[in-house]
């Protein structure tokens, strides 16, 4: 994300769009934020921008954590920094206002990130599992989904094969060199 006025634009392909970004103050979610450091971070090390997580500083002019997507996008809004790696619903209330949205735009986007999930151990038993994901499933009916939107922030769950789900995730740990 940048500021609306930001002389930073959406180039003709992804690598233009990143290296004009070369010099500019950087503000990550946080360290552990998978859309707002670790996603971004294994794309600009899976592009050849960035040589690892530890080598930001040589491409970034200032690197810049934050404890959430609302400190790093209010940095970008106070002048503190240029551009913004978050999620694009932090672009929506509890993390900015409307009329702060209205003062951003997406530089750059990264399909395919995994969305937040809900795990259940694999030592809860099947027939519990299954009542439990068929009750968190009724958070997806019209009746119960404002209250899901409240408390989660999002729009539907959905049953996935967590290996292919996360999958992106994995990727961009190991290009970014963040596995151990």
């Amino acid at each position: 994300m940048v500021r609306k006025d930001s002389p930073l634009r959406t180039l003709g392909n992804p690598q233009q769009t990143l290296n004009q970004l070369r010099g500019r103050r950087m503000a990550f979610a946080s360290r552990t934020s998978g859309s707002g450091f670790i996603i971004p971070t294994g794309d600009l090390v899976g592009r050849g921008i960035v040589q690892g997580p530890d080598r930001l500083d040589s491409f970034f002019s200032q690197v810049t954590y934050g404890d959430g997507y609302s400190s790093a996008l209010q940095a970008v809004l106070r002048g503190q920094a240029d551009v913004a790696a978050v999620s694009e619903y932090a672009l929506n209330p509890p993390w900015i206002t409307a009329a702060e949205a209205a003062q951003l735009r997406v530089l750059y986007s990264i399909s395919g990130v995994p969305a937040h999930g809900i795990v259940i151990d694999d030592d809860v038993p099947a027939p519990m599992r299954d009542r439990i994901i068929n009750a968190l499933m009724k958070l997806n009916q019209p009746a119960n989904n404002g209250m899901f939107r409240a408390l989660y922030n999002s729009t539907e769950l959905r049953r996935v094969d967590h290996n292919r789900h996360l999958a992106p995730m994995r990727q961009a740990l190991q290009r970014a060199r963040l596995e151990p």
